[in-house]
């Protein structure tokens, strides 16, 4: 007997039509740190006039030498900065937040911008 795992897919026929979830985007983080709306409205307008379908922001509660960047508050900038684009935390730490607060935060975010926010989640950092 042929093991299920070694077996064929049907799906993976040579006549069929395959499609794929696959999606593209660009990570920013600095450049949301610009001074001013209008800037940062520029940039993100031109990200979203190349078609890609997200944007990434990171989430670093201390990094290189000192520096942080909070995923959700990066994520809130960008959201209220373009109407369309999809932004995706990748990845928040949220074991280094209150669960609540983090829920909170998160609920009012999709409120403000609904289905335009992918969460990552993980427990550390690099």
């Amino acid at each position: 007997m042929v093991s299920p795992l070694l077996e064929p897919s049907p799906r993976l026929r040579d006549d069929a039509t395959v499609t794929s979830d696959i999606t593209l985007g660009i990570a920013v983080n600095d450049e949301l740190l610009v001074s001013g709306p209008a800037a940062r409205r520029a940039i993100l307008g031109q990200v979203a006039e190349t078609g890609l379908d997200h944007l990434t922001v990171g989430d670093h509660i201390s990094f290189h030498g000192g520096n942080g960047f909070d995923g959700i508050v990066a994520a809130t900038a960008a959201l209220a900065s373009h109407d369309t684009l999809k932004v995706l935390v990748g990845v928040y730490l949220a074991s280094l937040r209150h669960p609540m607060a983090t829920a909170r935060s998160l609920a009012t975010l999709t409120q403000i911008a609904p289905g335009r926010l992918v969460l990552g989640v993980g427990v550390a950092g690099e």
